[in-house]
């Protein structure tokens, strides 16, 4: 901005002086001197020119104190405030950047990644605009955009670093960042102190010409004293008196107190944008203030940060003396906090841990010669100490020659590794072999059948193992695998592997034998070992165990094939009788094979219509009459024929089909019943499968509703089985069914565990004697006084006996005699379909009428 003409700035009110000159001395030309007109006109024209003079004046001046104002507001408090801001932008880049490398949350990093480009982008605004300030006004150019660049490149890479958790890139990457930064702090502050120099200078230049005017004025007031000379000086004293003040108040913020209150601040003139420019100099100043506390608050808890480290953390200089340590660093190698100070070397560092100690094992020789030589090398270690304790020591050097290393305990890291490591190839409860080690093991034993190495697979599952669980608990139960893993391990060689492979199944790879006797001894061996008793805390336990034998080669060379076909021997000992072992053959497989086959054919039966049910009478002794059928399933199959039951039964109850199987053959056997013209009890067995996995009770109500079928005519025909673990759901269930009319039946009675408390527990309405005791009446005298104790038994709890399997009239007449209330057989009657039901009440009736 160039100055304007001193002497006439304003062209107008220059022309309106020049006009005046003419006029006044054409009146002096027509007025005698000493007349009082002329006096009057002479002293007309001096007040005149007084006036004009001080009117051109005052115009003058007001010019150049607008002038003024308008260079120190462009050139000065604009550029101040614009520094400012730009300087606490730095600040808040500078605080982001600077606190990364110490920040573990990635989420974090990510928003401070997006604060920073907003900020990194105020700055290049910022610093754009003070470049184009500084050409405009003809300024040596502040070079601020030449280090923004490499700025942002820094401080991307630090929150790079830091995002990947490279502390210590992250922190060297920081310091230059930092050096960068000052570089730019220095020239904000050259800049700033520029655009203060600026506002002294324009506020002396106004005070220079302040003074002049004064003179002026005074020199003016020699002629109008009582007309403008009072004013004047107010007007003078107080342009010069605001000024002033605010010219004192600039000083005071450049010097960081912004306590001041500015001045003028409502004055709607230039002098007025002055104090308002400085008031938002003094906001930009206080907020500089607070983010410098802010900065020193960082600090602080940066320090507490690295106090409360759980790693150790030590800086060294390129001299090899510490800078800066924490607590925790001494605390690794027991070292007292105040022998590590900055300015301690490394050497005696070393020295004062070779004191304590604590240096790493089999290195005490070597350790100071190789830690002092490698100190700035960059690397990654782990110290296992002699103190027993394991370092994992982190080493980065620094631009200025120095290094930082981070100690870490990774003691229990190492341990817990070392456990993990353990557990994933043993059992955790015994500590023996688990799954994944024995197939590793059996797969290095395939691998060496080349060389001729055989070995044996043994599958082992202790028996009667679930019944000291349900009885004793699970603690008992879990010592009690401990007991028997021992005993495992001092059955076998050192040689072979014994694991565990879940709940109560063991195996055993027994490697390197001769032949089968070999296989067949340790088999032999396990059985009687394990067998003994046991006595966890005060209980005595009994269990056995059931051994499936597999051979390599014999049986396979694969282990996934050795396991499959040990397990199929294993099922077939716990078939025969449990506490046995047995070596598999091909009719295993065959036989699974076959049973395989069923359950998959047996999955469509009902859909297929294949299944249909056939119903036995049950005589009445007493009445000589029909007291109802047993509803019997029967099979056709399409390719195999009919199907007996007990075939696939035992099938459909491993596979779970039984539950299906159950609700087809209750439904229609109520559904029938209820169709018969001459109304008879239906009988209707029961899995123990069911109760495991149905509502049974409900399934048997909702049946009985949808046919219609009276709930005393039907009977429930249950093993001993279902009762045998007692569960308050059995229980529950039986009673629920007894409630609601429908009648109970314990089947098989005598060929199980026959324990009397099942009649105490529940009130069966009938006892069924095996068809084993009846068959055998003409030649055993014992089974005669079996049924003959039974059939008493029942009588006093008033329950029916029902005598099953009975083909002669002898075998009538003995169990007639024995005391049995019912009967049931070929004798009277084999299964029928439901249509010839009318004539087995006649057939039956002839064949009572003969007997009697």
């Amino acid at each position: 901005m160039q100055p304007r003409d001193k002497q006439f700035p304003d062209a107008p009110l220059a022309a309106t002086v020049r006009d005046l000159g003419p006029t006044c001395l054409g009146l002096l030309a027509r007025i005698t001197p000493n007349s009082v007109a002329t006096k009057l006109y002479l002293l007309a024209v001096l007040i005149l020119t007084a006036i004009v003079g001080m009117a051109t004046a005052s115009v003058h001046f007001s010019q150049l104190t607008s002038d003024a104002a308008d260079r120190v507001h462009q050139q000065g408090f604009i550029g101040l405030v614009t520094a400012t801001d730009l300087e606490v932008t730095l600040h808040r880049h500078r605080r982001i950047v600077e606190s990364a490398p110490a920040e573990v949350d990635r989420a974090t990093i990510a928003l401070d990644r997006e604060s920073l480009t907003g900020l990194a982008g105020r700055l290049a605004t910022l610093a754009a605009g003070i470049e184009r300030e500084e050409v405009r006004n003809a300024v040596d150019a502040m070079a601020l955009s030449a280090v923004l660049p490499e700025l942002f490149k820094l401080g991307e890479r630090v929150l790079h670093y830091a995002e990947n958790f490279a502390q210590n890139q992250a922190l060297d990457t920081a310091a230059i960042y930092s050096t960068t930064a000052g570089v730019l702090q220095k020239r904000i502050d050259r800049y700033r102190t520029g655009r203060i120099e600026i506002a002294r200078n324009e506020a002396a230049r106004v005070s220079v010409e302040a003074h002049g005017f004064v003179r002026w004025i005074t020199l003016c007031v020699l002629c109008v004293l009582l007309v403008l000379g009072p004013l004047s000086v107010s007007i003078t004293r107080r342009i010069v008196s605001r000024l002033a003040k605010i010219q004192h108040v600039t000083l005071r913020l450049a010097a960081d107190d912004t306590s001041v209150v500015v001045p003028s601040t409502l004055d709607p003139d230039e002098i007025g944008d002055i104090a308002r420019a400085v008031d938002i100099f003094k906001c930009n100043a206080i907020a500089l203030l607070d983010y410098r506390r802010q900065i020193e608050q960082t600090n602080l808890e940066f320090s507490v940060a690295l106090e409360h480290m759980s790693q150790g953390l030590c800086m060294f200089d390129k001299g090899k003396r510490v800078v800066v340590s924490n607590r925790r660093y001494g605390e690794l190698y027991g070292l007292a906090p105040d022998s590590i100070r900055p300015g301690t070397s490394l050497a005696e560092i070393i020295e004062m841990r070779l004191a304590k100690g604590v240096f790493p094992r089999g290195k005490l020789q070597d350790y100071a010669r190789e830690r002092l030589e490698d100190a700035r090398t960059l690397s990654h270690q782990v110290d296992e100490l002699s103190n027993d304790r394991t370092i994992s020591i982190v080493r980065r050097s620094m631009p200025d020659g120095g290094w930082v290393t981070t100690h870490e305990d990774v003691t229990e890291l190492r341990r817990a590794e070392a456990r993990i490591k353990h557990l994933a190839h043993h059992d955790a409860l015994t500590d023996l072999a688990n799954r994944v080690q024995l197939r590793s093991r059996a797969a290095e034993c395939v691998a060496a059948l080349e060389r001729q190495q055989k070995f044996a697979l043994l599958c082992l599952d202790l028996d009667h193992f679930k019944d000291v669980n349900d009885t004793l608990g699970h603690p008992v139960g879990d010592e009690l695998l401990k007991l028997v893993a021992d005993r495992l391990r001092h059955c076998v060689r050192s040689t072979d592997l014994v694991a565990r492979i879940g709940g109560d199944e063991f195996a055993i790879l027994q490697i390197g034998i001769e032949g089968e006797d070999d296989v067949l001894r340790l088999a032999r061996r396990l059985i009687e070992h394990i067998s003994e008793p046991y006595l966890v805390g005060e209980h005595k336990c009994l269990i056995g165990v059931s051994i499936g034998i597999a051979m390599a080669p014999r049986h396979g060379g694969e282990s996934e094939e050795l396991a499959r076909r040990g397990d199929l021997a294993l099922y077939r000992a716990k078939e025969a009788g449990r506490g046995g072992y047995r070596v598999f053959d091909e009719t295993m497989e065959q036989d699974r094979n076959a049973k395989l086959g069923i359950a998959a054919d047996l999955r469509g039966a009902i859909s297929q219509n294949e299944l249909h049910l056939v119903y036995q009478p049950i005589v009445d002794l007493e009445s000589r009459t029909i007291g109802g059928f047993e509803a019997l399933m029967r099979w056709r199959h399409p390719g195999r024929g009919l199907i007996p039951p007990r075939d696939f039964i035992p099938i459909a109850e491993e596979t779970g089909l039984i539950n299906s199987l159950g609700i087809w053959a209750l439904n229609e056997a109520t559904r029938e019943a209820a169709s018969w013209r001459q109304p008879a009890r239906i009988a209707v067995n029961l899995s123990p499968v069911q109760f495991k996995h149905r509502d049974i009770a409900q399934i048997v109500i909702d049946a009985l509703t949808a046919s219609g079928l009276a709930p005393h005519l039907l009977e429930l025909e249950i093993t001993e089985s279902v009762l045998l673990h007692n569960t308050q759901a059995t229980l529950a269930a039986l009673h629920r069914l007894r409630a609601f009319g429908v009648r109970i039946a314990l089947d098989d009675f005598g060929t199980g565990y026959s324990s009397l408390s099942y009649l105490q527990n529940f009130p069966f309405d009938a006892i069924k004697i095996d068809q084993s005791f009846v068959r055998n009446l003409a030649t055993r005298s014992g089974s005669v006084a079996i049924i003959r104790l039974v059939a008493a038994l029942a009588n006093s709890f008033g329950m029916e006996t029902v005598a099953e399997g009975v083909e002669t009239a002898s075998q009538l007449a003995l169990i007639k005699s024995a005391g049995c209330t019912h009967a049931q057989g070929y004798f009277f009657s084999r299964p029928v379909p439901s249509g010839l039901i009318a004539q087995v009440h006649e057939t039956c009736t002839e064949l009572l009428d003969a007997a009697a």
